[in-house]
């Protein structure tokens, strides 16, 4: 609907930017005085749309980004709860796990999600040993991110700037293109592949699973065989779950 609409309006702007849209959509009803008055104000209108919607879905992708870096990071943290310290593989965060104790996690949390991405991939290359952080933190490219959806945030697409009294525009927060927006969401995709391929075989490894066991063996005292988590697993999203591996996985646990 939109293209066709856009398309039309396009074709007769070419002849006349100032014919009525009333007339090229057939609009009535009460709502006809919200629609721009001509083809060329409607597709201005719509051009801002458009661009409003590119930057609420960056804007949301850099918020997942960062939801993303949270949660692994608080894995990684909870796994080796002492590689913050530069110890890593000292203290087995399962033997934690089963006593109710994690190490506070917030502070660290907050060094990797907030402030410059400089800091933050300062910040992880001293908690998470790691040197080659190109792929993970493209520096530039995310803090341009950052800094767009920041804007938009802030004044919901609309620029926060006080403009002189005599101009009554209003101005969006930011811009942003159709092929910059997917260049983005690459670059966000192929940096928490990265962060995943660091912090999973060298922090995390079945920590996570583990912590599922733990939870679950909480609420099924009376049965927690490894076939009844199995089921479990594949209930919530593995189902490639298999009797050896959970009889593994639970022995683990248990001699923690």
């Amino acid at each position: 609907m939109t293209e066709n609409a856009r398309y039309l309006a396009r074709q007769e702007k070419e002849s006349n930017a100032e014919i009525s849209t009333e007339t090229i959509f057939q609009a009535s009803g009460p709502d006809i005085s919200r629609v721009p008055k001509t083809v060329g104000e409607w597709l201005t209108a719509n051009e801002a749309l458009g661009n409003w919607l590119r930057l609420s879905a960056l804007a949301s992708a850099v918020t997942f980004h960062e939801a993303y870096m949270s949660r692994i990071c608080r894995s990684a943290l909870m796994s080796d709860p002492l590689c913050r310290f530069g110890a890593t593989g000292a203290l087995d965060g399962t033997s934690l796990l089963k006593r109710g104790v994690e190490i506070d996690y917030e502070a660290d949390q907050k060094l990797l999600t907030r402030d410059t991405w400089s800091k933050r991939e300062a910040n992880f290359r001293r908690l998470f040993s790691a040197t080659d952080t190109s792929k993970m933190f493209p520096v530039s490219k995310l803090e341009k991110m950052r800094e767009l959806r920041n804007q938009f945030a802030h004044g919901f697409g609309r620029s926060l700037d006080v403009p002189e009294p005599s101009n009554l525009q209003h101005r969006a927060s930011g811009k942003i293109s159709h092929s910059k927006l997917l260049d983005y969401l690459g670059v966000l995709s192929v940096s928490a592949s990265a962060i995943d391929r660091h912090l999973m075989p060298n922090f995390i490894g079945s920590f996570e699973i583990l912590h599922m066991f733990h939870c679950w063996k909480a609420t099924n005292a009376s049965n927690h065989s490894a076939r009844e988590f199995k089921k479990y697993l594949i209930a919530n999203g593995f189902p490639e779950a298999n009797v050896p591996y959970c009889e593994e996985l639970i022995a683990y646990y248990d001699n923690a």
